[in-house]
């Protein structure tokens, strides 16, 4: 009888090391940004950042224990000896549930720099996350549903250009920004929606990738490509939390941007629309192949 609840024993008790975790670091997290604000000498600034890093990769490190000494998931990553030379990089992953995150994040901590990411803007209101994504500097973004862009056309592309600015104000050196090309979780429902011509992919999006490429100009060099199965199908937060994920594979590719992406603007360069568009979907097919041959493993 009580091994009927040891899921949920254990899917509480990860949750609530997770928010131990989580608080513990907001607090000196919250100091440095406050000294950042208050003393903005070049040094102190620099300092500050160095520290807010750190502390940063240091949540990701005991998410990363956590994981692996409550929840019996067995997790495989493959490529990633590739990465002794790659710094600045634009980083993506195929999206299927909320766990990718802790994946990417515990594939890649103290391997590249901490990974920048857009969020939404309403997700400032998350007890102490919101809050400390604001003081990383992450950049927010308003989005607007398709039915509100259809009464106020003005809208349009307001989502772009302050994504835009955001990128342009990062603090100088290594930079990793993170973006979901696909752009939302894949479910069977938005795939037939998509008619996607992949069978475990969505169509990617080469909006957000372009805009970050363009905006940097010169600063990012390769992508990070991660290729994320879930072998028995991919869980919901309270699934992977529970142990209800038998395994996991994670493979990482490193791939070349072209310099000729660098320093364009995807609003108003149409031939770089279509250029970095075709270059992402060569990616995505590569992706698929990969994906079929992790699922055929697993079973």
């Amino acid at each position: 009888m009580f091994n009927m609840f040891v899921p949920a024993i254990r899917g509480v008790l990860v949750v609530c090391l997770f928010c131990v975790n989580t608080v513990l670091c907001a607090l000196p997290l919250f100091l440095v940004v406050a000294i950042k604000f208050f003393l903005p000498a070049a040094r102190v600034r620099a300092a500050c950042s160095t520290i807010l890093d750190a502390i940063v990769a240091g949540w990701i490190s005991i998410n990363g224990v956590i994981i692996n000494c409550c929840i019996p998931t067995t997790i495989r990553a493959t490529g990633v000896d590739s990465f002794e030379d790659c710094q600045s990089s634009l980083v993506t992953s195929n999206h299927q549930c909320w766990a990718d995150i802790l994946m990417v994040q515990k594939m890649l901590n103290r391997r590249l720099p901490v990974l920048k990411f857009f969020i939404k803007k309403e997700l400032i209101w998350v007890p102490v996350l919101g809050q400390c994504w604001w003081a990383l500097g992450y950049p927010f973004m308003k989005r607007y549903s398709r039915a509100y862009l259809e009464k106020h056309p003005e809208k349009r592309g307001e989502d772009l250009t302050t994504a835009r600015k955001a990128c342009e104000k990062l603090e100088s050196g290594a930079v990793c920004f993170f973006n979901f090309i696909e752009g939302t979780r894949f479910s069977a429902e938005k795939h037939a929606e998509q008619k996607s011509p992949f069978k475990y992919l969505l169509k990617p999006r080469a909006g957000g990738s372009a805009l970050v490429i363009g905006a940097l100009n010169g600063r990012l060099n390769h992508v990070v490509d991660l290729t994320i199965c879930y072998h028995g199908g991919a869980p919901d937060f309270w699934g992977f939390v529970c142990g209800r994920c038998p395994a996991i594979t994670v493979h990482l590719d490193k791939i070349a941007i072209p310099q000729h992406f660098q320093g364009r603007n995807y609003q108003i360069d149409q031939q770089y629309r279509r250029d970095i568009q075709e270059w992402i979907n060569t990616i995505w097919q590569e992706k698929e192949r990969k994906l079929a041959s992790m699922v055929q493993a697993g079973s």
